[in-house]
């Protein structure tokens, strides 16, 4: 009887440890399904929100005469959202040329000013992305679309100013599109890639001639498309060679015959890939060959219409170590002024470090030269503007979704020819931003 009574206890005692366990693996089971419904889904590949706190203080990049030194503070909301259809898609529709990159970036800026509310700007950007291949073939499509809803009031430099002084014109009323389109097919060691790109911007402010000084804004747009061809040096790295046709165009400003709308031809040369394993080469450069037409007014700087310059497209990026790189960028072509009164020629040198000091915390300092020469023609003034600004910024990953950083921004603008101490400026910008991720 008594082993019996031993015998059953122990039956008892194993069935309400199973029941035991069962009620455990049902606990974990739900907490690893709440613990699922949190986790951020594929497709989502950004959910934030940035909060930022400045001090600007020069909002008109201006030193010698109204509008100057006007300084103020500023406070920031910067939600962003991401998502990417690509994810969605299978392994076997990416390899049949289905997108693997399907994305959109909604990333809108509300910025106010304390100490000048016409400042005060919302701005809608959207970066779209779409890239896939099949065999061989291979596609990739870009666009950055931005509108900013600011004040449709420009501003007037009665004396003189600097090229550079764009961060007014960018918190005034415009929308912007940049985009570009490349198709590649690759055949034993040589690649095809027709491509084409867009720039186009639309400002929305009022015109007006009864202000001295006043800057009038004039739309202006840029197409071009082309080929590349390439030849594999040894794997990875390849020597190109492409042609490009273009048109820039421009509206005739009111009371003004001055015209620089143009078309042009370009041929490159250059070279792209890794020639090393840490470092990374993409670099094209050629003559551009540019023809003005039915003008009213040809600028001194062409002869009969044309005018031959060169066109410089290069960027650099060095994995020096696991925790360091560095970045180079040069460029120079030709740009339509955003007054609509001449052409330039910008030429911008580049150079960023990065740093991984912990795995949660990185640092980055840069340094970037702009100058902006401009053609001499009837009706407009000598300019060759100068800009240098010096950045620099950490940031701190806390955890996975809350981080904070700081920048501080400094920029100098002068004139290369001495006669024009108005085109001087010296504005630095300092901010903080708490960023939460979810």
């Amino acid at each position: 009887m008594k082993r019996t009574l031993l015998i059953l206890a122990a039956m008892l005692s194993t069935l309400i440890a199973h029941a035991g366990d069962k009620e455990v693996a049902q606990v974990i089971a739900e907490e690893a399904k709440a613990k699922a419904a949190l986790e951020k889904p594929a497709w989502l590949s950004e959910l934030s929100v940035m909060f930022r706190e400045g001090y600007d203080s020069d909002l008109f990049q201006h030193d010698y005469i109204e509008p100057s030194n006007i300084d103020s503070g500023f406070f920031a909301i910067m939600p962003k959202l991401g998502l990417d259809a690509g994810k969605l898609m299978s392994d076997e529709a990416k390899e049949n040329g289905a997108p693997s990159t399907l994305s959109l970036i909604y990333a809108p800026e509300v910025y106010y000013y304390h100490s000048d509310y016409q400042e005060n700007y919302a701005a809608h950007r959207v970066n779209n992305k779409v890239a896939g291949a099949a065999g061989d073939f291979s596609y990739e499509l870009n666009s950055a679309f931005s509108f900013v809803d600011g004040d449709r009031e420009s501003v007037s430099y009665p004396n003189s100013f600097n090229a550079y002084i764009v961060t007014h014109r960018d918190r005034r009323k415009h929308l912007k599109e940049v985009g570009d389109i490349k198709l590649r097919y690759d055949l034993d060691g040589w690649f095809f890639r027709p491509v084409a790109m867009l720039k186009l911007s639309d400002f929305h402010l009022k015109h007006r001639m009864d202000v001295p000084g006043y800057l009038n804004y004039t739309d202006r747009r840029e197409v071009n498309g082309g080929i590349d061809v390439g030849r594999e040096i040894f794997e990875g790295f390849y020597f190109t060679l492409g042609y490009r046709y273009g048109d820039q165009f421009q509206p005739r400003r009111s009371l003004s015959n001055i015209n620089y709308s143009n078309t042009y031809q370009r041929v490159l040369g250059g070279f792209e890939g890794k020639p090393l394993k840490w470092l990374t080469l993409a670099f094209q450069m050629g003559p551009d060959f540019r023809h003005l037409s039915d003008r009213a007014v040809y600028p001194d700087s062409y002869r009969e219409g044309n005018m031959v310059r060169i066109f410089v497209d290069g960027t650099a990026t060095a994995q020096i170590t696991s925790k360091d790189s560095l970045s180079f960028e040069a460029k120079q072509y030709q740009e339509l002024s955003s007054v609509g009164q001449n052409e330039y020629e910008e030429t911008v040198f580049g150079l960023t470090y990065k740093r991984l000091l912990t795995q949660a915390l990185t640092f980055q300092l840069g340094c970037r030269a702009i100058e902006g020469d401009y053609e001499v023609g009837a009706g407009t003034a000598l300019r060759d503007d100068w800009m240098i600004a010096s950045k620099a910024g950490i940031v701190w990953q806390i955890n996975k979704h809350i981080a904070v950083d700081a920048e501080y921004l400094n920029e100098r603008g002068f004139s290369d020819i001495g006669m024009f101490p108005a085109r001087d400026f010296n504005r630095s910008l300092a901010s903080a931003g708490l960023k939460f991720s979810f």
